[in-house]
C-alpha cells in the first residue's frame, strides 16, 4: 500500500494562549530554575 503525500494541519496555539505563557511568571521561573539545572549538570560532567 502506498500513501501518497497529503495536507497534515500544524498545531497553532492561540494568540491569547501564546501571550499568557509569555507573560506567566511561574514559567519564567521554572525556565530560569531548569537552566541553572542544567548548567550545574554540565560543569560535573
Amino acid at each position: 500500500m502506498v500513501i501518497d503525500e497529503h495536507y497534515i494541519p500544524s498545531f497553532k496555539p492561540a494568540k491569547t494562549f501564546v501571550d499568557k505563557i509569555k507573560k506567566s511568571e511561574v514559567v519564567k521561573t521554572n525556565a530560569v530554575k531548569r537552566e541553572a539545572e542544567a548548567k550545574q549538570a554540565l560543569k560535573e560532567a
